[in-house]
């Protein structure tokens, strides 16, 4: 079969392998794997759907070392979830109904909305918002943490869904100093609070989560399960979907039952309730 145009999934497809991949493509490489999903696509047809894309600003072309990349597009508003779009710094502000916006500096900090590990993240808040009635309750103030915060993102989208307080930590002081800064620019300080351990206070979490690799997570469940009330969420992501029934287990045994998981590109998020009470 030979396409004399080119043929509707294209865009689509060249846009969902930028986004799934993990590592930088090239645009041969591009072509390559769009000619062999496409049998009998033509070179310049694949060349020509990612000069449009770039034109539309989906994607963009970066230089590194000496070698010309293709990337997704992340200077411009962006849908990350059902109910959140994030939005660079640099943007005017906008205002779309129904939507949360979530406006984050340009850094090098993990949690930017280009892993399929946030986007699962905030998956996970939008399946417990549109699941439970009044998930907060009437526990005032509601705290939330998170923990290995990157750039701040899954904090600032669980006070977008009605949390009073967040603290969030991380390890990487460049992480911290991002995260800082993306709380200012949404309005937030005062209310989030960003360090470099476990928080010293002794606040009970109704939510907390852990955007993180299993040994990690495992590694902070005691104190996890000790500071959440029944009734109180986990949301955990960046787990493999073999690795998920482990979480399940060690969660398990502290009292806690899986509402819900997905996965997607190798990475799985799922969400849990603290049972009791």
């Amino acid at each position: 079969m030979s396409f004399q145009n080119p043929p509707a999934g294209l865009e689509p497809f060249l846009v969902d392998a930028v986004r799934r991949a993990h590592q930088r493509l090239s645009p041969a490489l591009l072509v390559e794997r769009a000619r062999r999903a496409f049998p009998g696509l033509r070179a310049g047809h694949v060349r020509s759907a990612l000069r449009s894309l770039v034109d539309s600003g989906e994607l963009r072309y970066s230089y590194h070392f000496g070698q010309s990349w293709v990337e997704f597009n992340y200077n411009r508003p962006i849908p990350l979830s059902s109910r959140f779009i994030l939005v660079p710094e640099s943007s005017r502000r906008i205002c779309v109904p129904g939507k949360k916006i979530i406006r984050l500096a340009s850094g090098g900090a993990f949690g930017a909305g280009d892993h399929p590990t946030t986007r699962l993240a905030l998956a996970g808040l939008d399946f417990l918002v549109d699941t439970t009635d009044n998930w907060i309750g009437g526990r005032r103030p509601a705290w939330g943490l998170d923990i290995g915060t990157g750039t701040g993102i899954l904090a600032l989208a669980a006070m977008k869904l009605g949390l009073d307080f967040v603290n969030a930590f991380d390890i990487d002081a460049c992480a911290r100093f991002e995260a800082r800064r993306n709380v200012e620019i949404n309005g937030l300080s005062g209310r989030i609070f960003v360090g470099g351990s476990w928080p010293e206070s002794k606040v009970s979490y109704m939510l907390v989560m852990a955007n993180l690799r299993l040994p990690t997570i495992k590694h902070y469940s005691e104190p996890i399960a000790r500071h959440m009330s029944p009734g109180a969420f986990l949301l955990v992501s960046g787990i493999r979907p073999e690795e998920v029934g482990c979480i399940e287990r060690t969660f398990d045994e502290k009292g806690f039952k899986l509402l819900w998981s997905s996965c997607d590109g190798g990475w799985c998020s799922g969400v849990l309730r603290r049972q009791g009470g």
